[in-house]
Order: structure tokens, then C-alpha cells, then sequence
């Protein structure tokens, strides 16, 4: 109302729509990015710009990644869009802002999700209008003790200790339940990773092509089933989608394995410490579809690098300028990404071969794949902790909570009987 004596809201008087929302050049403006020299770090967007989806469906970003159903355009729920006064505004399009996609939190629950009743500003007074600790309180809440469940308090004695200010059995209490509230949260958030990942690969059937006393050969297809851009994409240099494959003999003996883990958590190709310090053999049959940085060396040839920034005598890397333009090519002339995700709509097939020496004899043989996808490779923490890490957590624990997130997307198992 405009009568300053009676009581109202403010409110606008009417909304304008910031149409670029609604397109996909929105998304566009972080999903495409450079290197200050010119190297192309991720191109997402311009893959869904020469994609099915975007020329002959004209879909766009947000119907997969925002629509009711994650990763595939099946349109939009309708709800209100808030309660003002106990009254429920008109009913309109919702879309789904947990933006999920192939990453997942490692640091502590109390942290994240962000909820507004379990974090508060340091040197804020306690008080109903804000959060239960700080976030420096809340690293020396000891979640996987349990602390605040009915089953560890009542064997709690007056010699424990616990820090302040979880030394208070009702704030340990409380914490626990935002605690159940952040893992249910979690919960949902991992149900719909999981779809929206399985919306974009298919793991085919176990085709087996030779199974002599000598001689054990089979395949099994990996297939992008989007229309809107390859899989993975993105940051594809630093996603970790590969083939867990595993063979048993009739007595339950392993007697090939790929894709399996090092101690540290990567999988053992060149990048894995442990295969270049020489402790562990490279896995020469292992089907991933993590892409590669090139960098050309000093004096002819390449090499694979973890990061694309070069390294440097000197303490600090920084990018060399370059010695002719990098629009020549589209990128420096220097390095380069060997792409080895799969494009829209198309397929690749894993091939293995179990040799006469790790087969024990005749019977039957278990054979089971399975397609396994992960936020980062754990040789980029390896990477990255000279600098340290936030929240107190060192290299070793960076690197658990990555493994502990891997996701198996599809599973085949066969059995193979040989002669």
C-alpha cells in the first residue's frame, strides 16, 4: 500500500526477466575456459554447441542439468515460489538449483552442506539468531566417534574430554542433529549424482571373444547416451571415469585384475607415483576416459603432465609469453589435451586379454566389470599440497575422502566356461 500509516511489505512493483538465465551462453561464460596463453582448459560449452541437443532438439543447458529429472530434458516441476504470510504464491516452473554433477564434499559435514543453524561467524556471541559453532569448533566435533548419539553418550564418564564448547552434552546433542539433517542431505544429493551420471554412460554386455585353456579374450562397450556433449566434459583432464575389471578362477583365485587402485588411490597408470617410482607394474590393459595435458619437451617429444602449467627452475610457475600468437593453431604451441572422453552418441570398446600364464587350468571362470566414476585423480592432490590445504586436512586425508566418493555407475558379471 502507499499509506505510510498502515502497515505493509515492501515489495517490487514488478519483475523484469534476465532472459540470459534462461540460455545456454549463461552457463557458457564458466563451462568454456582459457588459459591466459591460450590453452584450452575445459570446453563443455562448445561441445553442447556442435551437439545434437543444440542444433536438432534446441535443448538447452538447464532442461538436463536444472529440469525435474536430472541429466535428461523431461521438463520442469511447478510449485509456488515461496510462502509469504502463511500464503503460497501462484503456481509456476521450479527448477532444481542443487546443480549436481561429478563432484561430492570431503571436508566436514558440519561444514557442508552450508546450513545457517550449524555455522557462525568467529567472535559471534552465541544466540537463537545465529549458528551452533564456528567453523573452528565445529573441525574439533569428532563426527566418526559419534559424538551426540544416544549410543555414544550414555558411555560417556566425567574423565572424557572434549573441547569446547562440545564439552556441553546438549550442544554435542545438537550438533548430531544437524548432522542427521547435513547426511540426509548428502543422501539425496548422491541419489541424484548418480543419475545424472548413469543418464550420461552405459556399460554394455561382457562379449567374450576367445575362451581356450591358453587363452581368455573378451570386450565390453562404454557409450555415451547424451545428445548434449561428451562425456566426461568439462575439466576432463582431471575426471576419473575408468573399467574396474576382475577375473576369478573356479576356486575363487584372482587372476587378473585392471583398474585397480595403488596405496595412495589412482589407478595404476603413468601418472601414479607408485608405477613411476617403479614399486607397482603399469597397467597396460586399463580402459579410462580421463583426458591427457601434453607439454612438448625442450628437445623433441612429449610427455603427459598433471597440471598444464609448465614447470620452472624457478620457485613460482607462471606462463612463458608466447613466441608467435596462439590463434594460429587455438592453442600455444608448446602444449596440447589429448582428449580421450567420448563424444555425444558415440562408443568405445574396452578389450582384455588374460594370457595363459595367469590362467590356472580349465572351469569356470567369473569375469566382472564394473564402470567407476570419480571426482579428481588423487596424484593431483599429490599435485597441489606444497601449498596445504583448508580446514586442517592434510594430503592423506584429501586424498581418502576422494576415494571414499568414487561411484560405480554399471556393473556386469559373466561366467566363462573353458575347455
Amino acid at each position: 500500500n502507499d499509506d505510510p500509516a498502515i502497515r505493509g511489505r515492501e515489495i517490487h512493483a514488478e519483475a523484469y526477466q534476465f532472459f540470459q538465465l534462461i540460455t545456454p551462453g549463461f552457463c557458457g561464460s564458466c563451462h568454456d575456459v582459457f588459459a591466459p596463453n591460450g590453452f584450452r582448459l575445459e570446453d563443455a560449452f562448445s561441445e553442447f554447441k556442435h551437439s545434437p541437443a543444440a542444433k536438432k532438439c534446441k535443448e538447452n543447458c538447464q532442461d538436463c542439468h536444472m529440469g525435474a529429472v536430472p541429466g535428461e530434458a523431461m521438463g520442469y516441476t511447478y510449485s509456488p515460489a515461496a510462502v509469504v504470510g502463511n500464503v503460497k504464491t501462484p503456481v509456476r516452473k521450479h527448477t532444481n538449483h542443487m546443480m549436481i554433477g561429478p563432484d561430492y564434499p570431503i571436508i566436514h559435514r558440519g561444514l557442508f552442506p552450508h546450513n545457517p543453524a550449524a555455522v557462525r561467524e568467529e567472535d559471534t556471541p552465541p544466540s537463537p539468531d545465529t549458528g551452533l559453532a564456528t567453523m573452528r569448533e565445529w573441525l574439533c566435533f569428532d563426527d566418526a566417534a559419534g559424538w551426540g548419539t544416544p549410543e555414544f553418550e550414555k558411555h560417556v564418564t566425567d574423565t572424557d574430554y572434549f573441547p569446547p564448547p562440545w564439552d556441553d552434552q546438549i550442544m554435542r546433542m545438537k550438533a548430531r542433529q544437524i548432522l542427521n539433517d547435513q547426511y540426509e542431505l548428502l543422501g539425496e544429493a548422491a541419489t541424484q549424482r548418480l543419475q545424472i551420471l548413469r543418464a550420461g554412460y552405459h556399460l554394455g554386455e561382457i562379449e567374450v571373444e576367445k575362451a581356450k585353456w591358453y587363452d581368455l579374450k573378451f570386450s565390453v562397450p562404454v557409450s555415451n547416451i547424451t545428445l548434449g556433449h561428451g562425456v566426461p566434459t568439462g575439466f576432463d583432464a582431471e575426471r576419473v571415469v575408468f573399467l574396474r575389471t576382475m577375473v576369478w578362477d573356479q576356486n575363487g583365485r584372482l587372476v587378473f585384475q585392471s583398474g585397480d587402485l595403488d596405496p595412495n588411490g589412482d589407478i595404476r597408470d603413468s601418472h601414479s607415483l607408485y608405477v613411476h617410482n617403479g614399486e607397482i607394474p603399469l597397467d597396460r590393459q586399463l580402459f579410462t576416459l580421463q583426458s591427457r595435458f601434453i607439454t612438448r619437451n625442450v628437445r623433441g617429444g612429449e610427455r603427459e603432465q598433471v597440471l598444464n602449467v609448465p614447470y620452472s627452475l624457478d620457485p613460482l610457475p607462471y606462463f612463458r609469453p608466447a613466441t608467435r600468437p596462439f590463434t594460429v593453431l587455438g592453442r600455444p604451441i608448446g602444449a596440447r589435451k589429448q582428449k580421450q572422453n567420448i563424444e555425444a552418441k558415440g562408443s568405445r570398446l574396452a578389450n582384455y586379454h588374460v594370457s595363459r600364464r595367469q590362467l590356472t587350468g580349465p572351469g569356470n571362470y567369473t569375469i566382472r566389470v564394473q564402470l567407476i566414476a570419480g571426482m579428481v585423480p588423487v596424484n593431483l592432490v599429490h599435485e597441489i599440497s606444497d601449498v596445504g590445504f583448508d580446514y586442517g586436512m592434510s594430503a592423506r586425508d584429501i586424498a581418502d575422502g576422494v576415494v571414499d566418493g568414487h561411484m560405480v555407475l554399471y556393473e556386469k558379471v559373466e561366467t566363462v566356461c573353458i575347455p
